[in-house]
């Protein structure tokens, strides 16, 4: 290297300056991040330089690989004077909550901004009682009654004579000796609120970008350590199982570490060597991380999530490590407790403990102090926390959110989790303490799996591409099925009306999930609602008797409404108006004037188990049907007995009369929880899909119908795929000739990575 004076910096004020970073930092860059700083052959310490060439590559591979953090002694002043600025006499400028948004704050944030304004008060001469300088506005923050100012020589803060009121000198002379103090007791107060939501002043915006396009499905993202490589599962098209691979974030192809064997859940251990997962013969293995042979370390009874058709869905991952690195968490089956079950398992041993809860989804916080899992309740699975030390598990999620899949942030503080209520997944985050969940919009939809590097920055999950069509099957006609309104986007939940001669449905043809309405072949489509993007798009719609309503439900994460709105089209009408709590699946009484749902309010006692309501179609009060629970309403053609879903034990088809009487179980079901939506009622009886065969493993799809005068259930029909479980999966037409229901047609995944993720 050519070594002349313009090449070389000859102390830590020249490398410093160089690198545009103060001293210090320079130094602890050398320490801690390999800093290429040279020093002389002799004694003196201070005797270091460096080579410009040397300084920018490793600038240029360190800024590759993250965002430089922000030096304190580089900021500039107009940094420091900018909380103050927003401390402005104007209204519409004042410093909210968390300093920057409406985003309310934790009692501790709330703590220390008002113990720091208490501070800057005393400092000032000022008080909240009679305020002179700083002003609180009830209920909203903190705003300045006179502006602040740099000056141009120094930057240090002057203030101006405050024009509205006169003071003493002393005032002015206590002033100007204060502010001084002023920007850092409010940078400490407002640049700690920025940073705890992620606000910080110059933070770059996320980013997304794609990590594998390859064809086939790529799923199940864990990221290394150190943030810079991910592995993942791959299952490539022509072959019969999913294989493990590695890949470097920003280059190179990706490197197969397995094959030939059945794979799930794959994760990273805290060293970095290995990675775990889930193979068959089942069982739990380990392999290194560079390649190598997989060692079992002991067997399961579940075996790697099994392909559904030919689209291999995962439910969820199975393990996670502690933060020791010498043990796993990991969810299987209780064969004897005919129940799921929580493990540690030793690396060293292979010993399975079982841990005290039962769940799934293993997945322990970065700080090693909090085991969060999955738990399935009635109504849909929860993330629950509780401590790696011991104790009550505490439910964190809405079971109406449905989370199925999670990841903690680094700093162990918040919960980015999968949220599917109704067949739309997305990503929402939590703190872990609790509160209102927030969706990660710059992620999308139809997503879920998330993994968050400990350092970087990084996000990575699995984005599915699917195709949903639905599709009509005439049980007196020869032929193969047909798709009706074909599209490459979804659409789903269709239902008869009932002369039988159009189909309501729900369709994102448009970009955002509305409610349809067709001709009973596909034609005439025609767009019924515009609600827009919703937490929980429209779903279920149903036909009221005389064809001119169709009622459904849609609305926030935090509240789900019923609707009713005109058939051919206008502004939805909210059914209850003042009724907390969720309301689910409606359908229209036999003779119009009701409006059966199902709903998670009973009061006066607050939040309970699903419980079926009637509300008159016309508006007003809710009155309470059943006590024992029940889901997905739907009255008997003569009007006598209202027809439910109830997943209380004993599980299965229910129905209660509709003047008021005993609920009994009518119709045994063995299928999973959301079973709810294959069945329906016609005129000859109920029809529903039974999905086991004599030995228990799927095998087909016979649609069959259920006499209740004989009990007796005879083969109805046989469907070529099955519908999904958590959407009305079926109709059937009046007079029993046609079956429309819907299927994903194709379903593709690949990995997306979220860069600037905070």
């Amino acid at each position: 290297m050519e070594d002349s004076e313009s090449e070389r910096l000859n102390s830590w004020k020249e490398i410093a300056a160089h690198l545009g970073v103060s001293v210090r930092t320079a130094e602890r860059w050398e320490k801690t991040e390999q800093l290429p700083a040279r020093r002389h052959k002799h004694a003196a310490l201070s005797s270091v330089f460096a080579y410009r060439s040397e300084l920018d590559a490793w600038w240029d591979q360190r800024r590759n690989l993250r965002e430089p953090p922000p030096d304190p002694a580089s900021v500039p002043p107009s940094v420091t004077v900018l909380p103050l600025a927003n401390l402005d006499a104007d209204e519409q400028n004042v410093i909210r909550s968390n300093g920057l948004t409406e985003q309310p704050l934790d009692d501790s944030w709330t703590a220390r901004a008002v113990r720091s304004l208490n501070r800057l008060w005393d400092a000032i001469g000022d008080s909240a009682g009679t305020p002179r300088f700083i002003a609180k506005l009830p209920l909203r923050g903190y705003r300045s009654r006179a502006s602040v100012e740099a000056t141009s020589d120094s930057g240090a803060l002057q203030a101006p004579a405050v024009p509205l009121e006169a003071h003493p000198a002393c005032w002015h002379m206590r002033l100007r000796a204060a502010w001084p103090v002023i920007p850092a007791v409010i940078l400490v107060a407002v640049g700690g609120w920025a940073w705890r939501y992620g606000l910080r002043t110059g933070a770059p915006h996320p980013r997304l970008a794609v990590l594998t396009a390859a064809l086939g499905q790529e799923m199940m993202p864990t990221f290394s350590p150190d943030g810079r490589q991910v592995a993942f599962l791959w299952w490539r098209e022509g072959e019969e199982t999913p294989s493990l691979f590695v890949k470097l974030i920003g280059g190179g192809e990706p490197l197969r570490l397995t094959g030939g064997k059945p794979l799930g859940s794959p994760t990273w251990s805290p060293d970095g060597r290995y990675i775990a997962f889930q193979g068959s013969p089942p069982g739990f293995y380990l392999i290194p991380a560079l390649g190598g042979s997989e060692r079992r370390l002991a067997g399961s009874v579940l075996g790697p999530p099994a392909r559904i058709g030919w689209f291999q869905f995962p439910e969820t991952r199975r393990m996670d490590w502690f933060s020791d690195g010498k043990h796993l968490a990991v969810f299987d089956a209780n064969v004897k407790r005919s129940s799921e079950t929580l493990s540690e398992l030793s690396i060293e041993t292979g010993e399975l403990r079982d841990l005290p809860h039962a769940g799934r989804c293993p997945r322990v916080s970065p700080d090693g102090k909090t085991l969060g899992f999955v738990s399935i309740e009635f109504g849909g699975p929860a993330i629950y926390l509780m401590p790696t030390s011991g104790g009550d598990p505490r439910r964190l999620t809405k079971l109406e959110e449905r989370a199925r899949d999670f990841a903690w942030t680094p700093d162990s503080r918040e919960i980015v989790y999968t949220a599917n209520p109704d067949g739309f997944t997305a990503l929402w985050r939590i703190a872990a303490a609790g509160g209102p969940a927030q969706r990660v919009t710059a992620a999308g939809y139809d997503l879920g799996e998330p993994a968050i590097a400990h350092s970087g920055n990084r996000m990575a999950f699995t984005h599915w591409t699917k195709t949903q069509n639905i599709w009509r099957m005439d049980l007196d006609r020869l032929g193969p099925p047909r798709k009706l309104a074909a599209t490459v986007r979804r659409q789903a939940d269709a239902q008869f009306s009932p002369d039988g001669k159009r189909l309501a449905f729900i369709s994102d043809r448009t970009g955002w999930p509305e409610v349809w309405t067709s001709d009973a072949d596909g034609g005439n489509l025609m767009q019924v609602t515009s609600i827009g993007s919703m937490t929980v798009p429209p779903g279920a719609p149903r036909w009221a008797p005389d064809g001119r309503e169709i009622v459904f439900h849609a609305g926030p994460q935090d509240r789900v409404d019923v609707f009713v709105v005109d058939a051919q089209g206008g502004a939805p009408r909210r059914v209850i108006a003042s009724a907390p709590g969720s309301h689910w699946t409606p359908s229209f009484s036999r003779e119009g004037r009701f409006i059966y749902l199902a709903s998670d309010y009973v009061p006066p006692a607050g939040w309970r188990d699903r419980q079926i309501w009637k509300v008159p179609r016309s508006g007003g009060d809710a009155v309470q049907v059943t006590r024992q629970g029940g889901f997905a309403p739907m009255e008997s053609p003569d009007g006598k007995y209202l027809y439910y879903f109830n997943d209380r034990k004993p599980a299965g088809l229910w129905r209660t009369p509709t003047g008021g009487g005993p609920e009994t179980r009518v119709l045994e079901r063995s299928a999973p929880i959301n079973s709810w939506s294959w069945w329906t009622i016609t005129d000859r009886g109920i029809v529903y899909l039974d999905d086991l065969d004599a030995t228990g493993q799927l095998a087909v799809w016979p649609l069959k119908l259920f006499e209740t005068p004989t009990r007796a259930a005879t083969t109805f029909a046989t469907m070529p795929k099955a519908p999904v479980t958590y959407r009305p999966g079926f109709t059937v037409s009046p007079d029993g000739h046609t079956i429309v229901y819907w299927v994903w047609d194709q379903v593709t995944s690949n990995i997306m990575l979220l860069e600037n993720f905070r």
